[in-house]
């Protein structure tokens, strides 16, 4: 039979902690007498292992194990449960790791935070919940959920009656209506927005199960596609001009390396990300140094700056999408990676009379699990100073087709546009 070979670490994590064998075959519910105990334990381990005592665990281990946990996560605090949405799945809506409707049969309320300034961390982590909350709620069936912006708190609701969780939600908004308010407040057509963008996320899920479930081919999860974005703090600072934000991410020559191509409303403009901050910087260096601006460019009226997001005004001789890698970053990075953390560059210009933001700002990107089909950002808004933060759902695998350069947002890009301006 095989037996795994014990690694460094593993005779590490062993010799450091005495009891770790011992509670071992107890999980496996192996007995035996204390004088074939001696050392660590290993060799005593070992012979379970190939007399076929540890090939399970035993029923009522596991049924004191489903127990135990039950009894933690009924402990957990409102807080604690917004924090963590697969307990609160695992409270409420789940029996064993599918989906129980007699569990719950009531509408469930998580408070994620108090409605704070713009600029306020509580706005940051009620964000994050309620998007953890919102992707943890839609990988199970039939269960629905709503989120409620209150005047003074925020909340998410859920259940599995459609009606009553828009009900739930909605009686929370008006129960604090009296507070001051300002343009906050979801209009119909906000929710029906609102409803249609998750639909378009939940369609993509949707499509992706159904592929797996009819082939054998195993793709490799990517973060490239397009996305649908949330951003309180842009929402309530620009309104209307906020309703639509999407970012497409691209590759680019740098394994490792990928551009994100967004519109956020009255600003559009380029990320760079990658896993590692050395190879981040040498790619957007290395970019820099390989764009060229020349008198035989485009003339300036044939340079669209309100559609550059999505084409580029008839008589560019851009390159093609993505920016150029270089050598030196292809050789120090590897083709993949496991790690959910993203470093990220960004740069911007106004979308109304298409002015560069000089500055480059730093920020981070998280996606929520392996299957790389949401995540939350934070950076700075370049030009503003202000820090907020995004969520970014994928609604497709194929980002929208773009001719973007990360070059063409510099600050030296910035002083050769104004040099031709006032000629």
């Amino acid at each position: 039979m095989f037996l795994p070979k014990i690694t460094r670490e593993g005779q590490r994590a062993i010799s450091q902690n005495s009891h770790f064998v011992r509670c071992q075959l107890k999980h496996y519910g192996v007995e035996f007498e204390e004088k074939e105990y001696s050392g660590n334990g290993t060799a005593l381990l070992k012979k379970a292992l190939q007399a076929g005592k540890c090939d399970q665990v035993p029923d009522l281990i596991r049924q004191l194990e489903r127990q135990m946990y039950m009894e933690f996560i009924n402990q957990r605090t409102a807080d604690e449960l917004a924090d963590n949405p697969d307990w609160a799945m695992n409270k409420y809506f789940l029996s064993f790791g599918s989906p129980d409707h007699t569990k719950t049969t009531t509408v469930v309320g998580l408070v994620v935070g108090q409605t704070g300034d713009y600029f306020s961390e509580n706005e940051a982590t009620s964000e994050t919940r309620l998007w953890k909350i919102s992707e943890a709620a839609s990988k199970i069936p039939k269960l629905h959920y709503e989120k409620a912006m209150g005047a003074e708190t925020r909340a998410i609701y859920l259940g599995w009656d459609e009606a009553a969780v828009e009900k739930a939600a909605l009686e929370h908004v008006a129960s604090q209506s009296k507070a001051p308010r300002d343009f906050w407040d979801e209009s119909d057509e906000d929710d029906e927005r609102e409803r249609a963008r998750g639909k378009l996320h939940t369609d993509y899920l949707n499509a992706i199960a159904q592929y797996k479930s009819q082939t054998k081919a195993v793709r490799d999860p990517s973060p490239i596609g397009s996305y649908v974005v949330d951003s309180q703090y842009l929402t309530k600072t620009w309104g209307s001009d906020a309703d639509d934000l999407r970012l497409d991410i691209h590759k680019t020559d740098t394994p490792g390396v990928f551009q994100v191509n967004f519109e956020f409303g009255v600003y559009e403009g380029i990320m760079m990300i990658c896993t590692q901050k050395e190879v981040l910087e040498e790619h957007c260096l290395e970019a820099d140094r390989r764009t060229v601006f020349s008198e035989d460019e485009e003339d300036e009226e044939d340079y669209d700056f309100e559609s550059e997001g999505r084409t580029l005004a008839s008589g560019s001789k851009r390159k093609a999408s993505g920016t150029p890698g270089t050598k030196k970053a292809k050789k120090r990075q590897s083709e993949s990676t496991n790690s959910l953390n993203y470093q990220l560059k960004m740069r911007c210009r106004g979308t109304g009379e298409g002015e560069i933001e000089v500055d480059t700002e730093d920020g981070t990107l998280e996606f929520a699990d392996e299957n790389l089909v949401c995540f939350v950002g934070e950076s700075v808004i370049p030009g503003w100073g202000a820090q907020f933060s995004f969520t970014a759902r994928k609604i497709s695998n194929r980002p929208s087709s773009s001719e973007k350069q990360w070059g063409y947002y510099s600050e030296k890009r910035h002083d050769y546009e104004s040099a031709r301006r006032w000629r």
